[in-house]
């Protein structure tokens, strides 16, 4: 299911199927409220998909790394950031085309 090892920097950092150290976060659905999971780095970054996934067992002992946190959140607002400014080119694209067919 999944690929773990270690990391020379943690020692029980969990690696995901591309190598890189996995990313805890928490669940927000109906089905799993809360409940803590492992994914891939890469797994919101465009063009790179991991299909790296599992859940964190309710008896496992886990910390969570706040660098590791703030760096996901920071990878996560650029990508968000590069999404709004494509979203405002096509919009500035769209009222260009629409003046000049007035």
């Amino acid at each position: 299911m999944s690929a773990s090892g270690s990391s020379s920097s943690q020692p029980n950092q969990v690696m995901c199927n591309c190598g890189m150290p996995s990313r805890t976060c928490i669940s927000k659905t109906k089905e799993h409220p809360n409940k803590k999971f492992r994914v891939c780095p890469n797994s919101l970054k465009p063009g790179k998909k991991c299909n790296f996934f599992e859940w964190v067992e309710d008896g496992e002992k886990m910390k969570m790394n706040l660098e590791d946190d703030l760096i996901a959140m920071k990878e996560e607002l650029e990508i968000l950031k590069k999404n709004v400014n494509l979203l405002k080119k096509k919009s500035s694209h769209r009222i260009k085309i629409s003046c000049n067919l007035l």
